[in-house]
């Protein structure tokens, strides 16, 4: 794997600092049930919604991230120069 978020990952499995952190609001029509989940160097946890806005555009969850490396795309990825891989 070579993408930015698979280097992410690597590097806070191997323990590297995190260099900074952020908070999305994930967007849904449906509400979701269930705690933080834990996916490598990022959580996701439920917003609660009054039960009459289900069914209704709305904030649905909080993806918490936190970055480890550089997330400046690596122009020597085989995808991006079109060299074939070994």
């Amino acid at each position: 794997m070579g993408t930015e978020a698979w280097r992410n990952w690597r590097a806070a499995d191997e323990g590297e600092v995190e260099r900074e952190n952020y908070d999305d609001e994930l967007q849904s029509d449906v509400a979701f049930v269930g705690g933080p989940v834990n996916f490598g160097p990022y959580t996701l946890s439920l917003v609660i919604r009054e039960h009459e806005r289900v069914g209704e555009m709305g904030p649905a969850v909080i993806l918490h991230g936190s970055v480890h490396t550089t997330l400046v795309p690596d122009p020597r990825c085989w995808w991006r120069t079109g060299e074939a891989r070994l």
